[in-house]
């Protein structure tokens, strides 16, 4: 990613669940074991997805997991941070 296209990435950041959802599908959990441990429903997590796709500019589930979790993007944005902040609203089951 260039540095422009790295500037509009930190515009769009993922929010705290987006990032949540991607680590566990970085996991290779499937929508509905997501929606299961988060307590929503399957098509919610569909919903995410798009959202992630949009913002990251990507077309599959893989390809936003390898954006998601590389170092390219801004620091204060990763999907640990957001293991983290999952591990302390669902009860550290991840």
């Amino acid at each position: 990613m260039d540095l422009d296209g790295n500037a509009a990435f930190c515009q769009k950041r993922l929010s705290v669940r987006e990032l949540a959802i991607i680590a566990l599908i970085g996991e290779g959990r499937t929508n509905n074991a997501i929606a299961v441990q988060l307590g929503i429903a399957p098509e919610t997590i569909k919903t995410y997805l798009k959202r992630i796709f949009v913002k990251l500019g990507t077309h599959s589930r893989a390809e936003a997991v390898v954006l998601a979790q590389g170092p390219a993007h801004c620091p204060s944005t990763t999907a640990s941070s957001a293991r983290l902040s999952l591990d302390t609203t669902v009860g550290g089951a991840v």
